[in-house]
């Protein structure tokens, strides 16, 4: 099985009352095993 896994932090729920998203991870899952990973913190300063 193959598959990518993601996780995402948050200030919040609702991009309305000006949550953002802090940091994005995945995995890249190849029979089972980590074969390749990503992470990024986001920089919150900067206008979308």
């Amino acid at each position: 099985m193959n598959a990518v896994v993601f996780d995402i932090e948050t200030t919040g729920l609702s991009y309305a009352r000006g949550h953002r998203i802090l940091e994005i991870g995945a995995l890249r899952i190849t029979e089972g095993q980590i074969v390749d990973e990503f992470n990024s913190l986001i920089d919150l300063s900067k206008p979308f």
